[in-house]
Order: C-alpha cells, then sequence, then structure tokens
C-alpha cells in the first residue's frame, strides 16, 4: 500500500492478508499465474519450477518425468526405463526380452532387444544375461532353450542333432526324462553305435553294455558252431568254411575271418548281417546269396573273391559302407548303387 493506494502483488507473488506491506514469492514447486493472487499453485504432476517467483510450471521433457505435485525438479528416467512425451508423470519400463543401460531414454525404440544366445528375463532391466551353458536363445528371448537329449548347444542359437555314431546328453532332468543340456556331442565308445539325435549308443551286434553305456563288451560264444543267428563278434575265426548254411542275423563285428569261405551261404529273411569292422581279407564268396541288409563299415575285403557275375550284394536290402571299407575289384557291387564299392 502506498499513499494510502493498495497495489496488486505481481504474478509470481501473492498476498495472503489484508493490509500487507510486502508480496510473498512462489515457492519453487509453485507458481502465480496472475497478480492480485492471495495464494500460490502447486504444480501438477507432470510439471514443475525450479526457482521461487514463477508465474507457470514447466512440462517435463521426454527423457524425463514428474510423479508429484509442487515438484521443483523433474526426474531423469532410470536406466531400463523410458519417457516418450512431454508432460510425463511416470517412466515406462523396457519390455522383459529388452534393456537399456543408460538412463533419460526417450521412446521404446531406445530399449536394445537381447541378442541371440543371452536373454532379459523381466521389465525394466538394464542389461542382458548370457544364457547358462547348454541352453541357447534367439534375439529378444526372456528364457532359454534348453537342449533337449540327442541335440546340444554350442553357441550358437538352434539346437544342434547329434550326428550319426554320436551322442548327446546333458545332465538336466526334466519331468523324469534325463540328458537335457548338452553342450556338445560325443563320439559314441568302441563297438558301439547311434543314429542321428541319439542321447545314447546301443551295441554293435554282439555287443553289450555296461549300465551307463560308456563300455561295450563282446557277448559272443567263439566256439559256437556257425549258423542262424550266430555271435562270433570279435572272435577270431580264420579260415573257416561255413559251407551250405543260413547265416542270417549273423554278428561278425570285429571278427578276424580272413581266408573264410562263404561260398553257397545264405543271408536272408530276418535280421541283418553285420560285418562292420570284419576282417574279410581272401574270403570267398562263391554262390552266396544275399538278400538282407548288410553291414561292411569298415570291414577289409581285401582280396575276397566273388563268382556272382550279377553282383554279390545286387539283392541285398540295404548295404552299409564307409571311407574305412577297404574293397579290390571283384564285381562285389554291380547291380547296386554303391558308389565307393566296385
Amino acid at each position: 500500500m502506498s499513499g494510502g493506494v493498495a497495489t496488486a502483488c505481481a504474478a509470481g507473488s501473492y498476498s495472503v492478508a489484508a493490509g500487507a506491506t510486502s508480496c510473498t514469492p512462489a515457492t519453487a514447486g509453485s507458481y502465480v499465474a496472475a497478480a492480485g493472487s492471495r495464494a500460490q499453485t502447486a504444480c501438477a504432476a507432470g510439471s514443475y519450477s525450479a526457482a521461487a517467483g514463477a508465474t507457470s510450471c514447466t512440462p517435463a521433457t521426454a527423457g524425463s518425468y514428474v510423479a508429484a505435485a509442487g515438484s521443483s525438479a523433474q526426474t531423469i528416467a532410470s536406466a531400463g526405463y523410458y519417457v516418450a512425451t512431454a508432460g510425463a508423470t511416470a517412466q515406462t519400463p523396457c519390455a522383459a526380452g529388452s534393456y537399456i543401460a543408460t538412463a533419460g531414454a526417450t521412446s521404446a525404440t531406445s530399449c536394445i532387444q537381447a541378442t541371440a544366445g543371452r536373454y532379459v528375463a523381466a521389465a525394466g532391466a538394464t542389461a542382458q544375461t548370457i544364457c547358462p551353458a547348454g541352453t541357447s536363445s534367439n534375439a529378444g528371448a526372456t528364457s532359454c532353450l534348453i537342449a533337449a537329449p540327442g541335440y546340444y548347444f554350442s553357441g550358437g542359437n538352434s539346437p544342434i542333432q547329434a550326428s550319426a555314431g554320436y551322442y548327446a546328453r546333458g545332465s538336466t532332468t526334466i519331468s523324469g526324462t534325463s540328458g537335457y543340456g548338452a553342450t556338445s556331442q560325443t563320439v559314441c565308445p568302441v563297438n558301439s553305435d547311434s543314429a542321428a539325435g541319439a542321447s545314447v549308443c546301443v551295441g554293435r551286434p554282439g555287443y553289450t553294455g555296461n549300465s551307463d553305456g560308456t563300455t561295450f563288451t563282446s557277448s559272443a560264444n567263439c566256439s559256437s558252431a556257425s549258423g542262424f543267428g550266430m555271435n562270433w563278434a570279435g572272435c577270431t575265426k580264420t579260415n573257416t568254411v561255413f559251407g551250405n548254411i543260413n547265416i542270417s542275423g549273423a554278428a561278425f563285428t570285429n571278427t578276424n575271418l580272413s581266408g573264410s569261405d562263404f561260398s553257397g551261404t545264405y543271408m536272408g529273411g530276418n535280421g541283418s548281417v553285420s560285418f562292420y569292422g570284419a576282417n574279410l581279407a581272401g574270403a570267398k564268396f562263391t554262390g552266396s546269396t544275399i538278400t538282407m541288409a548288410v553291414d561292411l563299415r569298415g570291414a577289409n575285403l581285401t582280396g575276397a573273391t566273388n563268382s556272382n557275375s550279377g553282383g554279390l550284394f545286387a539283392n541285398a536290402n540295404g548295404v552299409l559302407v564307409s571311407t574305412q571299407t577297404k574293397w579290390v575289384s571283384g564285381n562285389f557291387c554291380k547291380g547296386t548303387t554303391i558308389s565307393t564299392c566296385q
């Protein structure tokens, strides 16, 4: 009041009582919009005033927010969160499967998708986590996949099927089934084999494994007579003369049969014949009839002879060979599709 004339408090200040001799500036966090005001007003959530005497409030900028009314400052969005619009009252977390390590993000696109082989389990994360051994993930994952028995993870984001002759078996049990979580494949033990995707190996014909499938030993009866289903696996039976008999289903895995005479034998009906790793050097197959599957992987047929002009294995129901199978010319595979056989 001056000379008896009242003067209105300017915008940004106020006076509560009549007859006041001075005006009070609006405190930080509040404002006075018009002259002659008798009170200050708290800034609404989403805005703030940083200094006393404000005539208006400032909206929070993108990347920051103001949660409560009467605030004198905005809050920068925390790492793991973002604020996309001005005047926000809260921050928004990056969704699970993504993260952001720095504060002040202004959009959802600031959130970084978890890379393959890593994951982000919860919203609002500041970092991604590497998948444990035996597991992996695709990009943007919220959890990791574990390799099923017969498969393994090895740095990629897709499970790899164990190759034939190998197995993949981890140490994790899920729902009563063991073997999950393998990180590599392992070659089958000696005298065992497997198909692709195996979690355990099985004994080759004539061999049985111990309880944990790590050792396979011959179950052969080397003194038994030759004939149907005979098991001479691992035996030394050189120069054996078989005669005109049925040896279908025989197990000659790793058997030394060098110089033996199979002339006139019949291999057909039920069960394949395994010559896996057998030594058949110099063996004779004159007039032999083979209509069943024959396993010749790793077999040595050097010097073996055959008089069947149509091909010894032409009528066989599948012939297994490998790069270790040793052949000499002798019209063994005429009529078959075995490209590695003569």
